[in-house]
C-alpha cells in the first residue's frame, strides 16, 4: 500500500519539478530574445545573412551600411513593399530586387528596423511607432514602391 501511495505522489512531484524547470528556460529564453532579432531572422536573414553582411555583389549589408544610416525614413517602405530600384550601399551598386514583407504589422516592422539599427556594430538611433507609421502612411509618394 505505501508503494501504491508514493508513485502517484512522485509522478506528480516529477512533473511540478519538470513544469518549473521549463518555465524557468521559457523566461530566460524570452528574456534573452529580442522580438525584432526574432522576425529579422524569419523574414529577413535568408538574404542579409546572420550577421548582416549581405551577400556579394547580391544583397547590400545592413552591417556598417552608409544607406541604412542615411535612409531611415525609407526602411519601413522597404521593408514593407520591397526594393525595386539600383542602390548604392558603401560605395558598391546593388541590383537585385527584394521582396517585400507585406503580412507584417506596423509594430513587427519597427521591431525589424530598431533590430538592426543597434546591431552589428550600427549605432543608429531607435525609431519610434510613430515614425514608422507616417513613413508608412507617406509610402504611396515614394518612389521605391512597385507601381
Amino acid at each position: 500500500m505505501a508503494i501504491g501511495r508514493r508513485v502517484p505522489i512522485l509522478t506528480v512531484i516529477v512533473f511540478v519539478l519538470l513544469g518549473i524547470a521549463t518555465g524557468i528556460v521559457a523566461l530566460v529564453t524570452s528574456a534573452k530574445s529580442d522580438p525584432g532579432e526574432v522576425l529579422y531572422v524569419k523574414h529577413c536573414q535568408s538574404c542579409h545573412l546572420e550577421e548582416g553582411q549581405g551577400l556579394g555583389k547580391l544583397i547590400p549589408p545592413l552591417a556598417g551600411s552608409d544607406w541604412l544610416e542615411n535612409h531611415q525614413d525609407q526602411l519601413a517602405c522597404i521593408i514593407r513593399y520591397g526594393q525595386y530600384d539600383s542602390i548604392i550601399v558603401n560605395g558598391q551598386g546593388y541590383y537585385e530586387k527584394m521582396p517585400g514583407n507585406e503580412d507584417l504589422s506596423d509594430g513587427q516592422i519597427l521591431n525589424i528596423i530598431n533590430y538592426i539599427n543597434t546591431s552589428w556594430g550600427n549605432d543608429i538611433p531607435e525609431q519610434q511607432l510613430i515614425e514608422v507609421n507616417e513613413a508608412l502612411d507617406a509610402c504611396s509618394d515614394w518612389e521605391y514602391v512597385q507601381q
